[in-house]
């Protein structure tokens, strides 16, 4: 079966309404976002789960297929989870429900057959007909129960929009595994005896220096991880910062691997020129992976990796959202506030009013930081960006009642300026 992209790549992306069921800590959750979201609550009442189920709405092969515990993502004792979202005008739904055992089965032995397929035709060998029958039969002879179980044990089944089925199950995680389990060591054993009954088949020998990659089971397992096409990075209309010190590295590292150094140049100038504006990081004079202080006449040096977890956390978040790639584009912030100090936070709500606003940037916030909700009201900001957040922002509160269902109240920027003082305590646990 091929998967065709829920989503085309387009230009403009924005959520204007979203429902989620049993996802997670998760049971049900309806609400019409606006530009700016904030989700605020204590500790373990859904608010990294919310954003998490966003992320897998856009990207759910990638998520599905990657989770080391698939069967984590469905709410306690629930059969599937389901995330229906109306974007650019048309709803969308993903389902993810628990596979059967002849599901998984027909499903990996399909794969299996197209992967050993694409192996012949890398060494010039084709796959006739009576080959693929002759190798059906053999799998089905050495598919073990042991191995089936293995196969069942994390398997899922990944329906788009009603119609578009997929089923997932983990045998990537096999190879990477530190479980040295029995039916571990059976089902390597399985793919052997499949690659060499085959190479038997097609009169090749496994000595031969030319056919080492073929008949070695690792790499074969390594392969069922590409059988469904991943998205490009770049084409990606969602974004999910977790860790805005970790995320950085990343990207750097990233351009510095695709050798644009202007690249990274032209961003760090850009942050640059927003951290001077707003005094964030004081006596900065030029960024760098080499940053310039100046004091008075003196200038000091200092390598970007030995800055405080503060200032490289403010530029981390900066790096993505001050970047013209950004434009009309979703951002999910998971507690940004963590590594800062409070009187960064002032500023950052300033910049997320700021970018989403120039960039049509739609945010989505968790926090338990009360300090976030008291800069939404502050003096300090202008009118014009009071006027932007009375029409583009909304608050959900989230708890879990004593039966761990979660429930949350959607509130405006006039409603919330009326409890604000009743959200003492959003440290809590």
């Amino acid at each position: 079966m091929t998967f065709i992209r829920l989503y085309p790549k387009i230009y403009y992306m924005k959520i204007e309404e979203i429902k989620i069921e049993n996802f997670k800590g998760i049971t049900t959750l309806e609400f019409k976002p606006k530009n700016i979201n904030f989700i605020i609550g204590k500790n373990n009442t859904g608010k990294t789960s919310l954003l998490e189920s966003i992320y897998l709405f856009f990207y759910p092969e990638r998520n599905v297929s990657r989770i080391k515990h698939s069967l984590s993502m469905f709410n306690f004792q629930s059969k599937y989870f389901e995330i229906i979202a109306k974007t650019n005008g048309k709803k969308h739904s993903i389902k993810v429900e628990k596979a059967t055992e002849n599901e998984t089965i027909y499903e990996f032995k399909r794969d299996f057959i197209r992967l050993l397929d694409k192996s012949l035709h890398e060494i010039g060998k084709e796959m006739n007909i009576e080959l693929r029958n002759d190798l059906e039969k053999k799998i089905n002879e050495l598919l073990s129960l042991d191995v089936i179980s293995y196969l069942k044990k994390e398997s899922v089944i990944l329906t788009k929009d009603n119609t578009n089925k997929k089923v997932y199950y983990k045998v990537f995680d096999i190879v990477i595994s530190s479980e040295r389990d029995e039916n571990r060591k059976r089902f390597i054993s399985f793919i052997e005896e499949i690659l060499k009954y085959l190479g038997n088949k097609i009169q090749i020998e496994k000595e031969n220096r030319k056919y080492r990659r073929f008949f070695d089971p690792i790499y074969t397992i390594f392969e069922f991880d590409k059988l469904d096409s991943q998205l490009n990075l770049d084409e990606r209309q969602v974004v999910f910062i977790k860790d805005p010190i970790s995320t950085l590295s990343f990207n750097m590292e990233k351009e510095f691997h695709k050798n644009d150094e202007k690249e990274i140049a032209e961003n760090l100038y850009s942050i640059e020129q927003i951290l001077k504006k707003y005094d964030l990081i004081k006596n900065l004079e030029k960024l760098n992976d080499i940053v310039i202080f100046k004091y008075g006449n003196d200038t000091f040096p200092i390598p970007f990796e030995q800055l405080g977890d503060g200032s490289k956390a403010i530029i981390g978040l900066l790096w993505y959202i001050s970047s013209k790639k950004m434009n009309n584009k979703i951002i999910l912030l998971d507690e940004p506030e963590i590594h800062m100090h409070p009187g960064y936070i002032k500023e950052l709500v300033k910049m997320i009013i700021k970018f989403s606003k120039e960039l049509n940037i739609q945010f989505f916030i968790s926090t338990h930081n009360i300090d976030f909700i008291d800069m939404l009201f502050d003096e300090t900001l202008t009118d014009e960006e009071k006027k932007y957040l009375k029409d583009e922002i909304l608050i959900l509160t989230m708890e879990k009642s004593k039966e761990m269902y979660t429930s949350a109240e959607v509130l405006n920027y006039e409603s919330s300026k009326e409890i604000k003082d009743l959200l003492i305590d959003l440290r809590g646990v």
